[in-house]
C-alpha cells in the first residue's frame, strides 16, 4: 500500500475551516453563526484550528498550506493512520477519534484532547520520568504494535538516521552547518558509524510504528478519568521494527534527565535515577504482549543500540536550533551514544530484570 505525496502543483486550496465542520456535520447551521463559536489557530509544519462550541465541544483541523507541500510536506501517512483505527481497536486506543479526513484536499479534522478555552494552551507535560506516564505509554505502545503486526504498509522514514555513515554529506544537504558538522563528526566516528550499521543490519520491519515518539506527541485525553494518553503527529509513521519505537521511550527518559540536569557528566546513562520509569515502561510493554522479546539477550542488545540512535537522532534536530559541538546536551547526548555502543550486552542485561513481567 503505498500513498503519493502532494506536489506545490498539485496542490488544491483546502476549504475554510467553518466549511470543513459544517461538511462533517459536526457544527450545525446555529451553531455556525453562534457568536459564542470560538476559533483559535497555530502553525508548525502544518496549519491547525481549534474550534470550541459554547457548550464545550471541540475539534481540531489540520491542513497542508501550500508552502508545505512544496517541501514535500503531506498528511497521507497520518491519515491512513486514522482509517486503520476505525477497524483495529488496538490502535484506535492509541488516536484521538478521526471526525472527517479528505486526502483529495489534505484536510484532516479529529476531536481535541483538551477542551480548555485558550488554545494552544500551557498544558502540562508528561514526562516520562514519572512511573504511571511510562507504564500508559508502554501499554499504549504494545497494543499498537500488535494490532498492526504484519501489516503491509510504506516504510517508516524515522530510521533515516541508520543511513549516516553511507550518506551523511546527502542527508546533511540544506541543513544548517551545526547540523551538517555533527553528522559528519557521526559518520567519521568508528564506534557511532559502526553502531548505526549494526542497527541497520538488525532492523527488521514488523508493524506499525509511530516513528516520532516524544512527550509533545502523547497527549492527555481530557475527557476520560485518569491517565488516559493518545499519541499524535503520525508523519514519521509506517512499516517499522517496533525496538525503534520503544527505544526512543528509553532514550526519552535520559533526554528528559538531562536537559533538567545539564551539567557535564561523563555520559553514561543514570540507571539509579532512571530505573523506576525504565522499569514501568518495559514490564508494561511486555505485559500487554508487544512485540519486542524483552526476554532475549539480543533483543535486548538491539532496543539498547535503538536508543542511542534515537538519541543521535535527537542530537541533529538540536543542531538544527543552532547548537554546536560543544554544546552540554549535545556532548551528553553523543557521550551517552558512544557509551551505550560501548556497553551495549552490560546495559541490556542490568535492563533484563526490569523487563521482566511479574
Amino acid at each position: 500500500m503505498t500513498t503519493a505525496i502532494p506536489s506545490a502543483t498539485s496542490w488544491r486550496a483546502p476549504p475554510p475551516p467553518l466549511a470543513v465542520l459544517q461538511a462533517c456535520e459536526w457544527l450545525s447551521p446555529a451553531e455556525a453563526v453562534d457568536p459564542g463559536l470560538q476559533w483559535q489557530s497555530t502553525r508548525s509544519s502544518h496549519a491547525l484550528w481549534r474550534v470550541r462550541t459554547p457548550q464545550g465541544r471541540c475539534a481540531v483541523i489540520k491542513q497542508v498550506p501550500q508552502q508545505a507541500a512544496a517541501q514535500q510536506r503531506s498528511l497521507r501517512t497520518e491519515m491512513l493512520v486514522y482509517r486503520l483505527a476505525a477497524w483495529m481497536p488496538g490502535l484506535a486506543q492509541a488516536v484521538p477519534k478521526a471526525l472527517f479526513i479528505d486526502e483529495a484536499r489534505q484536510v484532516l479534522v479529529v476531536q481535541a484532547l483538551s477542551c480548555r478555552p485558550q488554545w494552544p494552551d500551557a498544558s502540562p507535560v508528561w514526562p516520562i520520568s514519572r512511573p504511571d506516564v511510562a507504564a500508559q505509554l508502554g501499554r499504549l505502545l504494545a497494543g499498537v504494535h500488535r494490532a498492526t503486526a504484519g501489516l503491509a504498509i510504506t516504510a517508516s522514514p524515522a530510521a533515516g538516521v541508520l543511513g549516516l555513515p553511507e550518506g551523511w554529506a546527502h542527508a546533511a544537504a540544506g541543513r544548517p552547518i551545526t547540523t551538517q558538522a555533527l553528522m559528519q563528526h557521526v559518520a567519521q566516528c568508528p564506534v557511532l558509524s559502526a553502531l548505526l550499521q549494526r542497527i541497520a543490519a538488525d532492523y527488521r520491519p514488523q508493524c506499525l510504528i509511530h516513528g516520532d515518539l516524544r512527550p509533545e506527541n502523547w497527549l492527555r485525553d481530557e475527557a476520560q478519568n485518569g491517565l488516559v494518553f493518545k499519541l499524535i503527529d503520525w508523519e514519521l509513521a509506517g512499516q517499522g521494527d517496533p525496538a525503534w519505537d520503544l527505544g526512543a521511550l528509553l532514550a526519552q527518559a535520559w533526554i528528559d534527565h538531562t536537559t533538567s540536569h545539564p551539567e557535564p557528566a561523563p555520559g553514561q546513562p543514570c540507571w539509579q535515577a532512571l530505573a523506576t520509569p525504565v522499569r514501568a515502561l518495559l514490564q508494561a510493554y511486555g505485559s500487554a504482549q508487544g512485540l519486542v522479546p524483552l526476554a532475549q539477550p539480543e533483543a535486548m542488545a538491539h532496543l539498547v543500540r535503538c536508543a542511542a540512535a534515537r538519541l543521535l537522532h535527537v542530537a541533529c534536530e538540536h543542531a538544527d536550533q543552532g547548537a554546536s559541538m560543544q554544546d552540554p546536551l549535545l556532548m551528553q547526548w553523543l557521550a551517552c551514544a558512544r557509551h551505550l555502543a560501548h556497553h551495549t550486552q552490560d546495559e541490556a542485561a542490568h535492563l533484563m530484570p526490569s523487563a521482566r513481567t511479574p
